[in-house]
């Protein structure tokens, strides 16, 4: 296996394994292309003003473009060529319809369903939607994103709990 693919709605803590498996195992992530505002936690995403976004998918320095509440988010090709060739292992947290994608066109890549109870999942939610999701529409878009995505849910052969031994749990799909 060269890498993992976590997805699951927003909340579940996809982010939260994401930097486990880079900081203390050796996993590295491509870099995240938007054209949200890119807090400074986040040294691997790259802010794109959305012209200049778009231009770059156009041109074909950014790829696989998604677009998620009102913003959108790619990679850079040279980072998509890296997971093709095998840089290492590597672990990318995408919306479910992406991570199955990816899944068939990257050898060796395993797509992984992170998902708690809805209770738990509301609780994590609460914090989330106080510091980034003030914008009452932006919130409600993103909530329809989240409703839409639960349909791939039943594709995915590797479900993990997102508690406190899921970096152990997916250290464990890596040979």
């Amino acid at each position: 296996m060269r890498g993992l693919l976590l997805t699951g709605p927003t909340g579940v803590g996809k982010s939260t394994a994401q930097v486990a498996l880079c900081k203390g195992h050796g996993f590295w992530m491509p870099r995240t292309c938007t054209t949200r505002a890119v807090e400074p936690n986040e040294p691997d995403a790259l802010h794109f003003p959305e012209p200049d976004f778009l231009e770059a998918v156009q041109s074909g320095e950014v790829v696989l473009p998604a677009s998620f509440g009102t913003e959108w988010y790619g990679w850079l090709k040279g980072d998509l060529d890296a997971l093709q060739h095998d840089a290492g292992w590597a672990v990318l947290n995408v919306r479910p319809y992406t991570a199955l994608m990816l899944q068939a066109l990257l050898e060796g890549f395993v797509a992984v369903w992170l998902a708690v109870d809805a209770s738990e999942l509301s609780r994590r939610r609460v914090g989330r939607t106080a510091a980034r999701d003030t914008d009452t529409a932006l919130r409600s878009r993103r909530q329809a994103h989240d409703d839409e995505d639960l349909v791939y849910r039943p594709c995915f052969a590797h479900v993990c709990t997102a508690d406190e031994n899921l970096v152990a749990t997916l250290l464990d799909l890596v040979p």
